[in-house]
């Protein structure tokens, strides 16, 4: 059997098929953030959640502004993996260990500090 290259699916989105009836995936449209020989980690970002992100930050207690477009903005459920971590897509900012850079604008970030920088 000859080897073939693993084609990474990374910075590329995965939708479900319409037939697809599992309860976590189903209907669901997946970031791919990350796809390796080790592994593939993907953020559902279709599946919004009762809440935006005003809420999310009133929650938190982060000081905000409640008027700006982005406190407007409703908060996802981001997979099933996981449930209770809050992962963080945003343009690039520098001094988050626990960001993952995806592409030249776009990163993931896992901290509660980022909902403050942003």
């Amino acid at each position: 059997m000859s080897e073939r290259a693993m084609q990474s699916l990374q910075n590329h989105l995965l939708i479900a098929m319409p037939s697809l009836e599992d309860p976590l995936f189903g209907r669901s449209v997946a970031y791919i953030c990350e796809h390796n020989q080790d592994g593939a980690m993907g953020i559902v970002i279709n599946h919004p959640m009762p809440l935006n992100v005003a809420e999310l930050l009133a929650q938190l207690d982060i000081e905000h502004d409640k008027s700006s477009p982005a406190a407007q903005a409703q908060v996802c459920a981001g997979g099933p993996v996981q449930p209770d971590r809050g992962f963080v897509l945003h343009t690039p900012k520098a001094g988050f260990a626990s960001s993952l850079q995806l592409t030249d604008e776009l990163m993931v970030t896992t901290s509660k500090d980022i909902l403050q920088q942003l």
